[in-house]
């Protein structure tokens, strides 16, 4: 699915690989676990509640008791846990142990909440497993809840038809027009798409460069579901946002270490690179309100003199959250004693 994020318009759609085969149209019936491509939704509910991307997270071994004396103990597809890291980081790398801490601590809910509230239609069960993606969306939904993620936080509604004209030319059906409803903080919305743009640049999306020229800017998330029975890409250009997923209908394991960024984010990338043959492309804006912060990467702190240039890199701030602001400490309200 292909969506032009600023009004909605559906781009481009394949439902299956063959219409003879099969009359079902995947990309908007279909009912698939997202995987970690749902993780956005819950870095952007923590970001707007203080977190910022540099904040130290754990990515560690959990055992969180579930009904029936179960215990859920989330784990990384390289069976490692890497300790501490930036939030940044634990995206780029896609350590869930910290979304499922992070979803945690904000609340299912409010995650799917958000995730209603950008698009997606199906419900999100109340586990800690779907803050990795274990709750059913459409592909269709989820590219659409992905634009937001490109237009500075709007909501954008799915349109497939613009207006319909008789044989005289006279009009006679106009579609509804787009819908963009402000959902999220223009600043948590590019912070997201930062990281997102780190996933691809040395992240768990990296094939995407093989075939999408450096003058074009993207961004997006993979996501792989348990046994390898799904695999996803949810990216975006300035210009456009699309997702693609492989998979079987009955899910079974498409290929051993057939996950999103060797599967999905290919394809994605192909399809880009044609889109922009004879295309050029803008960048994406500054938000007022945000402050960029030279950060050092090893040291999860601002850069200085020691810094190493393969090491420095940019890291930005709700305005008043950056390091060494004294009013970062009244981020959450007045302390009290």
């Amino acid at each position: 699915v292909a969506i032009d994020p600023e009004n909605g318009d559906v781009l481009a759609l394949v439902g299956g690989r063959s219409y003879a085969d099969s009359h079902f149209d995947r990309a908007t019936n279909a009912l698939r676990q997202p995987g970690s491509a749902f993780k956005p939704f819950v870095y952007a509910t923590a970001l707007a509640d203080s977190t910022t991307a540099s904040s130290i997270v754990f990515d560690t071994a959990l055992a969180i008791p579930l009904d029936r004396n179960s215990v859920y103990r989330p784990r990384n597809d390289d069976g490692q846990f890497l300790g501490p890291m930036s939030l940044r980081d634990a995206l780029v790398r896609s350590r869930n142990p910290v979304a499922v801490q992070l979803g945690l601590a904000e609340g299912i809910d409010t995650i799917a909440a958000l995730a209603h509230a950008l698009g997606i239609t199906t419900p999100i069960a109340p586990y800690p497993s779907s803050a990795i993606g274990a709750s059913a969306v459409r592909p269709l939904d989820l590219v659409a809840a992905y634009a937001a993620f490109d237009n500075d936080g709007a909501a954008v509604s799915p349109r497939f038809i613009r207006k319909i004209d008789d044989a005289s030319g006279r009009v006679v059906y106009t579609g509804r027009a787009a819908v963009r409803d402000s959902v999220l903080d223009p600043r948590v919305a590019f912070i997201v798409r930062d990281m997102m743009r780190d996933v691809v640049a040395r992240g768990t999306a990296t094939s995407v460069r093989r075939y999408v020229p450096d003058r074009i800017e993207v961004a997006g998330k993979t996501g792989t579901t348990n046994e390898d029975t799904d695999a996803w890409f949810v990216g975006m250009t300035p210009e456009i946002v699309a997702g693609v997923w492989v998979g079987f209908d009955k899910p079974v394991a498409i290929a051993k270490g057939g996950v999103g960024g060797s599967l999905a984010a290919p394809i994605w990338g192909d399809m880009i690179a044609q889109y922009y043959q004879r295309r050029s492309s803008g960048e994406w804006n500054l938000p007022a309100g945000l402050v960029a912060v030279d950060f050092d990467r090893d040291k999860l702190a601002p850069a200085d003199s020691t810094t190493a240039p393969d090491r420095r890199y940019t890291e930005y701030f709700l305005d008043g959250t950056q390091p060494g602001d004294p009013w970062s400490l009244f981020a959450n309200g007045p302390i009290t004693f």
